[in-house]
């Protein structure tokens, strides 16, 4: 008997645009929304339509969700057509054809070149009813609905050709570099191209918690100057 693939745990996302609207992430993985981080996938995905067969993927690592694998195909849309019939493509309002980029995200600090293309395919077919519902409302303000798992088969369908995108790494700094520690994010900085071993465009999170005695001088501050404003 052939040993059949364990099954795994994937997450839908989906982003296009509308006739009017500009680009946005239509469907995002819950634990990204959950994070508020589903707008990272604006940033990490997409490129120019991927050939029949050809996938991209990219591995995150660092982010306040935890490491992933985004895999992903990028394809001039279509709304389904009735009965089996081809769909009308998709059109801005200046009649350009329109890509819908959609695919799936792991939670594994390692991509898996054997995912099939039956993977993408399900996470596609869990995002139809949403994209649909985006491009019929041309509503521009909606936030991404949060896709849950899905199990699957990670060798169903045919083989996927893998393009590989650079590395996304979120760098943290340590209390060395700040006056704060902690993993906490009260703000957030753009970090300079190749920061830390980082690709571009990476974001550097500034702690919540002050040092010790970065909190001692600041509470010497403080009080040195309410002092000097009660002399006044």
């Amino acid at each position: 008997m052939t040993a059949r693939s364990s099954a795994e745990e994937f997450w839908p996302f989906l982003i296009s645009r509308g006739h009017v609207t500009t680009y946005r992430v239509v469907v995002a993985p819950q634990f990204l929304c959950e994070a508020d981080l589903a707008g990272l996938l604006y940033d990490l995905a997409g490129g120019e339509p991927t050939p029949p067969g050809h996938g991209r993927y990219r591995v995150v690592r660092g982010t306040a969700a935890g490491d992933f694998v985004l895999m992903f195909r990028v394809q001039l849309g279509e709304l389904e057509g009735s009965a089996g019939q081809p769909g009308a493509p998709l059109r801005d309002e200046h009649g350009r054809r329109i890509p819908v980029i959609d695919g799936v995200v792991e939670r594994v600090r390692r991509f898996d070149p054997t995912t099939g293309a039956g993977v993408l395919d399900e996470g596609r077919r869990r995002c139809r009813q949403r994209f649909r519902e985006f491009w019929e409302s041309g509503d521009g303000s909606r936030a991404p609905h949060p896709s849950a798992a899905f199990a699957a088969a990670r060798t169903q369908g045919g083989a996927v050709r893998w393009e590989a995108l650079p590395e996304y790494v979120v760098a943290r700094l340590t209390s060395t570099d700040s006056p704060f520690e902690g993993d906490g994010g009260a703000g957030e900085r753009e970090a300079e191209p190749g920061e830390s071993g980082e690709s571009p465009g990476g974001t550097v999170r500034w702690p919540r918690r002050l040092t010790v005695g970065a909190a001692l001088s600041l509470a010497a501050g403080l009080a040195g100057w309410a002092v000097s404003r009660s002399h006044h």
